[in-house]
């Protein structure tokens, strides 16, 4: 049986650049969603509520909160605006239309969804090491891009 959403066969193996676009736009359609005032450049006086920049980072806690991918969301997000809502719901009803109303496979969608709570949590968990060793943010996106790479 083919999943509707993607139309992918069980049967076949799995591509797994698909996963790394859904894994990447995931996070980046998360950080869109998440109010500025929410964001740690925020909280640590780098920018404005509505995203202006105050100061520019100096020390490695704030070019960790300011990463390269940090601002080019921000930008985004301004440049969107309001649409972002609009955005997200009709990808969100477009997904939801398409699901089936009853699942042959709900087991194994229980078991991989908390295979997936597991490695989110060893991810996040990953990070606030790197942040802890003072790590760059720099290098710890070059080292998961590399990872993705490898897959």
């Amino acid at each position: 049986m083919k999943c509707l959403l993607c139309d992918h066969d069980p049967n076949t193996k799995i591509d797994t650049s698909v996963l790394k676009e859904t894994y990447l736009l995931a996070y980046i359609i998360s950080k869109l969603n998440t109010p500025i005032t929410e964001s740690k450049a925020y909280k640590i006086g780098l920018i404005t509520e509505t995203g202006n920049i105050i100061k520019n980072p100096e020390t490695t806690d704030e070019k960790n909160c300011f990463s390269v991918i940090e601002r080019y969301i921000l930008n985004v997000k301004k440049l969107l605006g309001n649409k972002i809502d609009l955005l997200n719901n009709s990808l969100y009803l477009e997904k939801i239309n398409k699901l089936p109303t009853t699942s042959d496979n709900y087991e194994a969608e229980l078991n991989l969804r908390k295979e997936l709570k597991i490695s989110v949590k060893r991810f996040k968990e990953a990070l606030d090491y790197a942040t802890m060793k003072h790590l760059s943010t720099a290098l710890v996106e070059k080292m998961i891009l590399e990872e993705f790479k490898e897959m």
